[in-house]
């Protein structure tokens, strides 16, 4: 409670990269834990902090856009780096039929510690 009750006076502060960090944290609260005392108010700000996020760049890697030539070249055409409502970015996605192709190159996963194991990063994760 004590976070909700002043998160609104810091908003103005944060960078633009905080504001689309904050954003995904709504997204995720709103789906996994929406009775969480955040959601609304983040709730209030979801469209300033929604427009802080759909402002970064996406930058396809180079593998990427050899994958979407493929699937083009196979007959499967489809956008790239299509917005969804909520503003996240999806590598390939026939919207009308509700489909996405995400290719996780290596860029998506880290190395972990002493144990060695591939795990997924934050935003590999949260799609």
């Amino acid at each position: 409670g004590a976070i909700a009750g002043v998160l609104p006076s810091y908003l103005d502060d944060l960078s633009m990269e905080g504001r689309a960090q904050l954003y995904q944290v709504y997204l995720y609260l709103s789906r996994e834990l929406p009775d969480s005392l955040l959601v609304p108010v983040l709730g209030e700000h979801s469209q300033q902090l929604k427009e802080a996020f759909v402002s970064q760049d996406v930058e396809p890697s180079q593998t990427q856009n050899e994958v979407s030539r493929v699937l083009t070249g196979l007959g499967w055409n489809h956008d790239e780096e299509h917005r969804t409502d909520e503003g996240l970015s999806l590598d390939m996605a026939r919207p009308s039929m509700k489909v996405a192709v995400e290719f996780d190159g290596p860029t998506h996963y880290l190395l972990g510690g002493a144990t060695g194991s591939i795990q997924c990063n934050g935003a590999t994760a949260f799609k």
